[in-house]
C-alpha cells in the first residue's frame, strides 16, 4: 500500500528462457477509495507494457487484509507477505489453499513462489495454444461448409443431379456439427435428403 510510482526489477529465474520482469505498482494503500480502485490504479501504472501474470500481495499480519482476487481478471496468484507474523488476514480458505506465503525476515517462500508461477503461466501458455488450434479448427471448418453449399447452390442452379447437391450439403452440415463437436444424427440428414428425392 505505499507504491505510488512504477518500480522495476530482474528476477533470473532457472530454466526459463529470459528473466522475469518485475513490476510493482500502485496498491491498496489508505488513499484508495476500494480495492477496485486500487487494481485500476494499479493497471493503469504498468501501461503500456501489459503484464503476463500478477501477483496480488495480502499482508498475512493485517486484520485488514482480504482476498483481492475479485479486483482482477488478468491470470493471478494470491501472495501471503510477513508471514513470519501472526496470521490475521480475513481470507476465504479457498484463497489461502491456492496462495504462496513468503517471508522477507526469513527468507522464505520464494522457492515456491517461483514454482507456483511457472507453473500457473505454463498453464496459462498450453490454454492459449488449445485456444488458437481450436480457433484454426473452426475457421476450417466454416470454410468447408461454405465451400460445400456453394458447390450444392452451383449444382441446383445448374439443374444438376439432386442426389450430388445433397451430397455436398451433408458435407456442408457434417463440417458444422464437428465445429460443434457432434456428428448430426442420421435420422436428421435422412429427414433432409428426403426433399431432394435422391435417386431418382
Amino acid at each position: 500500500g505505499t507504491t505510488r510510482d512504477r518500480l522495476e526489477a530482474i528476477w533470473p529465474v532457472a530454466g526459463a528462457e529470459l528473466p522475469w520482469r518485475l513490476l510493482d505498482g500502485p496498491g491498496a494503500g489508505a488513499d484508495a477509495v476500494d480495492a477496485r480502485d486500487a487494481a485500476a490504479r494499479a493497471r493503469a501504472a504498468s501501461e503500456p507494457d501489459g503484464a503476463d501474470f500478477v501477483w496480488l500481495c495480502v499482508d498475512l499480519s493485517d486484520p485488514a487484509g482480504h482476498d483481492p482476487s475479485i479486483t482482477i481478471e488478468e491470470p493471478h496468484l494470491i501472495v501471503l507477505t510477513k508471514a513470519e507474523l501472526p496470521a490475521r488476514a480475513m481470507l476465504p480458505p479457498s484463497s489461502l489453499r491456492s496462495a504462496v506465503a513468503v517471508s522477507v525476515v526469513r527468507g522464505t517462500g520464494f522457492d515456491e513462489l517461483e514454482h507456483a508461477t511457472a507453473h500457473a503461466c505454463a498453464e496459462r501458455e498450453q490454454a492459449l495454444a488449445a485456444r488458437l488450434a481450436s480457433a484454426a479448427r473452426h475457421a476450417e471448418a466454416f470454410e468447408c461448409a461454405a465451400a460445400a453449399v456453394e458447390r450444392a447452390q452451383s449444382w441446383n442452379s445448374q439443374g444438376g443431379a439432386q442426389d450430388l447437391v445433397a451430397e455436398e450439403l451433408r458435407a456442408a452440415l457434417n463440417a458444422l456439427a464437428e465445429l460443434a463437436g457432434a456428428l448430426l444424427p442420421e435420422a436428421l440428414l435422412d429427414r433432409l435428403f428426403a426433399r431432394f428425392c435422391v435417386g431418382k
